[in-house]
C-alpha cells in the first residue's frame, strides 16, 4: 500500500543520482509516498490510487507488460466530503514517470 509522500533520502550508490525514468521495480511504486493536498483541495481518493498502484507493482515484479495508454489514460475520484486524498500533482508526477517507463520497455 502506498503511503503519504515525505522526503526520502538516497541510498549511498544512488545519493545525488537523478532516478533513471526509462526503470522502474515493483520494489519503487511500493516506496513511492505522497503528500496531502492543502487544506481546502481534496486531491486523488487513496485507496483508488492505491490499487491501481499495487496492479502497476505487481504486474512489475512479474514481468508483465504495463500499457502505456492505461496508465495515461487512469482516473481517480475525490475523497468523501471533508477529507483529503493524495495530492493531485505528485501522483500525476508518478503516473508520467510509469508511463515513461512502460513506452521505454515497449520498444
Amino acid at each position: 500500500m502506498v503511503k503519504p509522500l515525505n522526503q526520502q533520502s538516497a541510498p549511498p550508490e544512488t545519493a545525488g543520482a537523478e532516478p533513471d525514468p526509462t526503470r522502474l521495480s515493483g520494489a519503487d511504486v511500493r516506496a513511492i509516498t505522497f503528500r496531502k493536498p492543502r487544506f481546502g483541495h481534496r486531491g486523488y481518493d487513496e485507496e483508488q490510487v492505491d490499487i491501481f498502484l499495487d496492479w502497476v507493482a505487481d504486474s512489475l515484479d512479474a514481468g508483465e507488460p504495463i500499457p502505456p495508454a492505461r496508465v495515461h489514460d487512469v482516473s481517480f475520484g475525490k475523497p468523501g466530503l471533508n477529507r483529503r486524498g493524495y495530492r493531485e500533482q505528485d501522483v500525476d508526477a508518478f503516473l508520467s514517470r510509469i508511463e515513461a517507463a512502460a513506452r521505454h520497455a515497449a520498444r
